[in-house]
């Protein structure tokens, strides 16, 4: 299968602490939406023993909103800076995987 593109927005963006939709869209290799895949949206955050802090993580599955976007919700417990990975499967094979890091608002 070739490989896909995945490209995401956020509302609200940019992201904030508490709820946040993370909408991704997913191409195939000549730009054509690719529906019927699972998709998951993964945030970390490293932990951060000088402020008492364990590592935070925060998950979602999208759901398929046909014509190659997936929408998914998610509860962030806090603000700062946090890694983001998208997962992209169909038919038990991954297709695309994106790793980002991206700002939330608000407090910690």
């Amino acid at each position: 299968m070739p490989q896909a593109s995945i490209e995401f927005t956020s509302d609200p963006s940019p992201l904030v602490r508490g709820h946040d939709k993370v909408i991704v869209t997913l191409r195939d290799s000549k730009g054509v939406p690719i529906p019927g895949a699972q998709v998951t949206v993964s945030f970390y955050m490293a932990a951060m023993p000088a402020m008492g802090m364990a590592a935070t993580r925060a998950q979602g599955v999208a759901d398929d909103q046909g014509n190659g976007t997936y929408a998914a919700n998610v509860e962030l417990p806090g603000g700062g800076a946090w890694n983001l990975t998208i997962v992209a499967s169909k038919e038990g094979h991954t297709i695309a995987t994106k790793q980002v890091d991206v700002s939330v608002g608000g407090s910690m």
